[in-house]
């Protein structure tokens, strides 16, 4: 074996070589999130098939779920990005999160399949997304069951952390001027990251949304903290000093 081949095998992740070609992409994005930690690739792609997965795309600026609708799916996004939102009959958008590659959403919903949704999720970079059938997790499969326990506890792990979100972003929104919100969310960010220089997954106007501010206050606000040598900004990057 030469080595350039030896240097590549050794690349390999462990049981990736054994699974089927045509699943490659699905085990690939599965094995990036929470909901499979713990598990290799053959044993992601083993389960895959027992959940009904499926490779979907979306366009920038379409839906994926729309509010009123009943959805019993986890999505895995494999590329490109979502935000969940809330829209008034105004519309007015505020944005409940936002989800780029190796991150999953819906799984509280899906688990809850009689609620219909009150939020819609549309596609803001155009998107890959893996579907799995949240009732097939909820179920035994024989062939799936050495490895479906943990695929359980991931699970609820995955909703745990969900919960800590919105804990953290009804704190922002309880804050009470635009100053406050900022800070609480980019203090937030910052120790998320572990770095005081991060970049966010929003624009201007979509961290406007996601604070439920006005944008205008939020540029001045941002302005205001710069002159004053709290932090530094540019564009969606952010150094607290």
């Amino acid at each position: 074996m030469t080595k350039s081949r030896e240097k590549e095998t050794a690349k390999v992740p462990t049981g990736l070589s054994l699974v089927p070609k045509e699943l490659l992409p699905q085990v690939e994005a599965a094995r990036r999130t929470q909901l499979f930690s713990g598990m290799d690739a053959l044993e992601v792609a083993r389960m895959l098939p027992c959940l009904g997965a499926r490779m979907v795309s979306f366009e920038e600026g379409e839906y994926v779920l729309r509010v009123g609708e009943r959805d019993a799916h986890v999505w895995v996004v494999e590329s490109g990005e979502v935000h969940v939102i809330r829209e008034d009959w105004l519309g007015n958008r505020n944005i409940q999160g936002s989800f780029g590659p190796g991150e999953s959403f819906g799984e509280a919903y899906a688990c809850s399949p009689d609620a219909m949704l009150p939020v819609s999720v549309v596609v803001v970079r155009d998107v890959r997304l893996l579907r799995l059938d949240v009732r097939r997790m909820l179920r035994t499969c024989s062939s799936a069951c050495p490895f479906h326990l943990r695929l359980l506890s991931n699970l609820v792990g995955q909703m745990a952390s969900k919960n800590l979100m919105l804990g953290s972003k009804l704190r922002y929104l309880s804050q009470r001027s635009t100053r406050d919100k900022l800070l609480a969310f980019l203090s937030d960010e910052s120790a998320r990251q572990g770095s005081p220089s991060f970049a966010i997954p929003y624009t201007r106007q979509q961290l406007a949304d996601y604070l439920s501010v006005n944008r205008s206050a939020l540029s001045s606000e941002i302005s205001r903290l710069r002159d004053e040598g709290v932090l530094q900004s540019e564009r969606n990057w952010f150094t607290l000093l």
